[in-house]
């Protein structure tokens, strides 16, 4: 099982921003480059993939109540270009994480200490469950992850080394945060 450790310097050494490659598929340091003048065909696609997502993430189909924070914004421009996001469709949970849809692709964006990460991953992986983002307490091992997930999950276990379950945690929003030591998978019921 492949994992990924990103590492921040400016961090506190009692704090690490880690993203988990359990199924996420990047860790965002690209410019987005809009398409001027999108024809037809590729606004109905675009449509539709929207469409596609909303059907699967309840927090998509409810009303935004407020625009995208500015600092958020800046995160999601920063996003590659291929995941196509929609900022004005984002929506943001009750503990400040905000779900953004995309063309080809979705991101969270989480708040944290030292401004907001961002993970992003294929639309399908992100329906498979597989968009999480991760921070690790160094001084402890304690991992806590945050991660999107799609209509019918209705909770989550962190597994650790051998397959024991290390944490447990309910899905409300579309979406889950849950903590353990040396996570090493997660599972989605």
């Amino acid at each position: 099982m492949m994992r990924q450790i990103l590492t921040r310097r400016s961090l506190p050494a009692r704090t690490t921003l880690a993203v988990c490659a359990i199924g996420l598929a990047a860790a965002v340091v690209v410019p987005i480059v809009a398409t001027a003048n999108p024809t037809g065909s590729q606004k109905a696609a675009r449509a539709a993939a929207l469409a596609s997502q909303r059907g699967r993430f309840a927090l998509l189909r409810v009303p935004a109540a407020a625009p995208m924070p500015p600092a958020y914004l800046v995160a999601v421009r920063h996003a590659p270009a291929s995941y196509g996001l929609e900022p004005s469709g984002a929506r943001q949970t009750p503990s400040g994480t905000w779900l953004i849809p995309g063309s080809r692709g979705m991101c969270l964006a989480v708040p944290g200490s030292e401004g907001v990460g961002l993970a992003c991953t294929s639309t399908a992986a992100a329906e498979g469950g597989e968009l999480r983002f991760a921070t690790r307490e160094t001084a402890t091992g304690e991992e806590r992850i945050v991660g999107a997930a799609p209509d019918g999950a209705s909770s989550v276990t962190a597994f650790g080394a051998g397959g024991a379950a290390v944490g447990r945690a309910r899905v409300a929003n579309s979406t889950f945060a849950v903590s353990g030591r040396e996570v090493q998978r997660v599972g989605l019921e």
